[in-house]
């Protein structure tokens, strides 16, 4: 399915925490952010579009992936909430010694 109903949500919520939103990886249509700490580690959330079923798997990561990683399949309605979760997830694991 097409990123065209998840977009006006991903673009608002990157908006209000002045994220880019990546839209294309190696000629792939993609939508996710990328953030780097200060000691040069990168952090991510990556958004698939909605399935057929109409549910859309979110996923949040750490530069020590096999450690740090989660991945949720929220609804529509559902997605805003997941992202400002996981973004806080993202900050509290940057923020980490």
């Amino acid at each position: 399915m097409s990123y065209s109903t998840i977009d006006p949500i991903i673009s608002r919520w990157a908006r209000r925490h002045g994220l880019h939103v990546y839209t294309t990886c190696k000629d792939e249509e993609v939508r996710a952010i990328r953030v780097t700490d200060q000691k040069g580690r990168t952090y991510g959330i990556g958004i698939d579009p909605p399935n057929a079923q109409g549910t859309i798997t979110v996923r949040a990561y750490a530069w020590d992936f096999k450690k740090r990683h989660r991945e949720y399949v929220v609804s529509l309605p559902e997605l805003e909430l997941c992202l400002e979760n996981l973004w806080a997830l993202l900050v509290a694991w940057m923020h980490e010694r």
